[in-house]
């Protein structure tokens, strides 16, 4: 047995003691005692000014529901003990995750020397650090801090009002505004554009709807998150409200969206089988909502907006197509260079006639008649590594695919249908 496979198989028996867990035989209040103990560190710490960066919150947030819905319901009330035992294990997976899916994909080389395993990276960092690099430096974003009245306002709670709270409606509007001008500045580079707020995410969902549905959202946790800075009893900055009392607010405050297209992006948003909460972050309790601030942060918007309407393939293909549909984009843009001449979809055709291929835009120097050929890919930003690892998957098999066209061509068994 290699020592990737010996390592596989040690990983296998961490993953098997997730379905022996005590917690599984408790009742639906158990996903809720979960969050609660998790987030308490990183609450408490938040309270009194400490921010743990380097330690995986939002995975740790992540695995807990995951494991969750994958289980069958008991019926016994919760104990601390138990909730504790799953904790510990969740704790855990936030390292053994990652390493799982870098040794599958070959992006960790394992050695063993006696009982002990050496893992060690196989590609170069160094893209990732200058991606990282180029990205702070390119960013115009400045986050604009809440006014003095949100801060008098906090500064006033208590903790039984804490988790279950309704500010006034102007404080959410400050900072449902603060929000929604974060989600712009965040929005896809200039050179692509970002999606336009007409752009159709089906069943009455625009992006402009999405962006104001989600920044009441944001608004919500960020003032839920001053308040619980303020008080002195421990507690945790997951927010509580009812469904009924979220719509009333974006009722108020999202003036292009309707009560059903509200229902429809609450229901994309809540979490279940099969959903990960970097996503889907609001956590149903029959009327009661939970939601959770530390994974709603403007950034996130393009993926919470597009991973949302992914789950259901028949509602996405329809705007994975429109998605695709974005290469005219890159043509207009190339377009604007002096002595270029820029053609889009152009057919390969092979001696028979028959397409076996497609060019999504070519654009030709006049002059030298030189050109570069482009396939365009909108996928959707990802915000967890196996999202990170498809992307490159399907980058990977696009530059086959125009490889083996570029083979075709040169070989003179096929040809380009020009304008």
């Amino acid at each position: 047995m290699t020592p990737e496979a010996e390592l596989l198989e040690i990983i296998a028996d961490y993953q098997r003691q997730v379905d022996d867990l005590a917690i599984w035989s408790m009742d639906a209040t158990r996903v809720h005692a979960l969050l609660q103990m998790a987030v308490r560190p990183r609450a408490e710490s938040f309270r009194h000014g400490v921010n743990f960066t380097e330690f995986p919150w939002e995975t740790l947030v992540d695995i807990l529901p995951g494991w969750h819905y994958d289980q069958p319901l008991g019926e016994k009330s919760i104990a601390e003990g138990e909730v504790f035992d799953a904790l510990r294990l969740a704790l855990k997976f936030t390292r053994i995750i990652p390493l799982e899916i870098g040794i599958r994909t070959g992006a960790y080389r394992v050695r063993k020397t006696g009982n002990e395993f050496r893992v060690i990276h196989q590609w170069n960092v160094a893209p990732e650090v200058a991606d990282l690099y180029l990205e702070q430096r390119s960013s115009t974003h400045t986050p604009s801090t809440p006014s003095a009245a949100e801060l008098e306002w906090a500064a006033r709670q208590t903790r039984e009002q804490l988790n279950n709270f309704e500010p006034p409606l102007e404080l959410m509007q400050m900072a449902a505004d603060r929000a929604l001008a974060a989600i712009r500045e965040w929005q896809a580079p200039p050179t692509e554009g970002p999606l336009a707020d007409d752009f159709d995410l089906g069943q009455g969902l625009t992006v402009g709807s999405m962006a104001e549905i989600l920044s009441v959202l944001m608004a919500t946790a960020q003032l839920g998150e001053l308040a619980h800075a303020g008080v002195q009893a421990p507690g945790v900055t997951l927010m509580h409200a009812s469904r009924s009392t979220i719509i009333d607010w974006m009722e108020n405050l999202c003036s292009s969206s309707t009560i059903p297209v509200i229902n429809e992006a609450l229901d994309r948003l809540t979490a279940g089988t099969g959903r990960s909460v970097r996503r889907s972050l609001l956590i149903p309790n029959g009327e009661i909502i939970t939601i959770l601030p530390l994974l709603l942060f403007p950034r996130a918007f393009d993926s919470l907006m597009l991973r949302t309407a992914a789950y259901d393939p028949a509602l996405y293909g329809p705007i994975g197509q429109r998605q695709g549909n974005r290469a005219n984009v890159w043509a207009t843009w190339l377009r604007k260079i002096d002595g270029t001449r820029v053609a889009e979809r152009l057919k390969v055709r092979n001696a028979t006639g028959r397409i076996v291929g497609d060019l999504d835009v070519v654009a030709v120097d006049a002059t030298t008649m030189r050109g570069v050929v482009f396939e365009v890919k909108s996928p959707i930003d990802a915000v967890t590594l196996p999202e990170t690892l498809k992307i490159e998957e399907n980058i990977a098999a696009a530059a086959r695919q125009l490889g083996h066209i570029r083979e075709i061509l040169g070989a003179g068994e096929s040809k380009v249908e020009l304008p």
